[in-house]
């Protein structure tokens, strides 16, 4: 059984016909429940949650949460829904529903739909595990505290999708953070871990993972590492493809247009393409030179001592060798 188990409550978060009723839509719902939420509450909370959700003995913080996933779940099933909305199969084969009065939407009205509850239910996630996160030593949500899927969400030194929308817009989006990910940990390991060094690095995800940080390695963090991270993620992700700018916003663009407009605003596109890639790569540089001269002057036997103790410090007044990189298939050099 599915975490909504009426019409009434699907309608709460997303508007349908009247006529739907939600064994249409239960495919997807389930769909959804086994593809996103079962991996962020772990099957024990899950299961526990369902249970209490059909005999109707949820506390009232596991009914704020069961409202918060409900959206979730109801906004991605519609998305995943909606292509088979207008189309009827049958033994002679797949029919679209036309009427008289009726006519199925247009494929670009189709895609923006569902660009527009794939961002609603996505974020609805992010918001559901912010819920989590804020009461994490309650016993309602005990099941969730103990199971690994709790930490899962605490392995990188950027774990939010608010974290990284503060050093690179990513239009708040939970869906671009997630497939911004994989290019996040490569980075972490590739160019955060040589400036910080094995001890430091290690020390910062353990901190983050036990939820301890520091003082100072929470204004290390804040001020130097994410911004870094951030800039570098977007640079790597950029030259990848799979993402375009929406305003300043870097977006996952899951669902490529048809229409790419004329030759020159082709053009044009890939000019501010290639300058974005730039710029990220020079502000993640910038912040990368910043981090090392900050650990370089702070540190001592009391303070970043993980850092001052290894071969990676260098005394105030010294030689610092800094090296410039240019990012992958950069037509702009630069060097120090």
């Amino acid at each position: 059984m599915p975490l909504i188990l009426t019409i009434e409550e699907f309608r709460e978060h997303v508007s349908v016909n009247v006529a739907t009723d939600i064994q249409t839509l239960q495919a997807d719902v389930l769909l959804v429940e086994d593809e996103q939420i079962k991996k962020l509450l772990g099957y024990a909370f899950y299961e526990e949650l369902l249970q209490k959700y059909e005999e109707g003995t949820l506390s009232d913080l596991q009914d704020k949460l069961l409202k918060k996933l409900q959206n979730a779940i109801a906004n991605l099933a519609a998305a995943e829904f909606l292509p088979m909305a207008n189309v009827q199969i049958d033994d002679r084969g797949a029919h679209v529903f036309s009427t008289d009065t009726e006519k199925p939407a247009f494929q670009w009205q189709i895609k923006m739909i569902q660009r527009q509850l794939q961002r609603k239910g996505f974020n609805a996630m992010e918001r559901v595990l912010e819920f989590l996160e804020e009461n994490i030593d309650n016993e309602d949500f005990s099941a969730w505290a103990e199971s690994e899927v709790s930490t899962v969400y605490r392995q990188y030194l950027i774990n939010r999708t608010t974290e990284f929308n503060e050093h690179y817009s990513i239009g708040n989006s939970r869906l671009t953070f997630l497939y911004l990910l994989p290019f996040l940990k490569k980075m972490e390991r590739f160019s955060l871990e040589p400036v910080l060094g094995t001890a430091l690095f290690e020390e910062l995800q353990e901190q983050i993972k036990d939820k301890d940080l520091t003082p100072d390695n929470t204004r290390l963090l804040e001020l130097f590492v994410q911004p870094a991270l951030a800039h570098l993620v977007v640079t790597k992700a950029l030259t990848s493809g799979g993402f375009a700018f929406q305003g300043e916003a870097l977006l996952v663009n899951l669902l490529e247009d048809t229409d790419s407009g004329t030759k020159s605003t082709a053009v044009d596109n890939e000019k501010r393409l290639q300058a974005k890639v730039q710029e990220a790569w020079n502000d993640g540089q910038a912040y990368l030179m910043k981090l090392k001269e900050y650990l370089n002057t702070n540190a001592s036997a009391t303070k970043y001592a993980s850092y001052y103790n290894s071969n990676l410090y260098v005394k105030p007044g010294e030689q610092l060798n800094v090296v410039y990189r240019n990012p992958t298939n950069s037509k702009t050099f630069a060097a120090l």
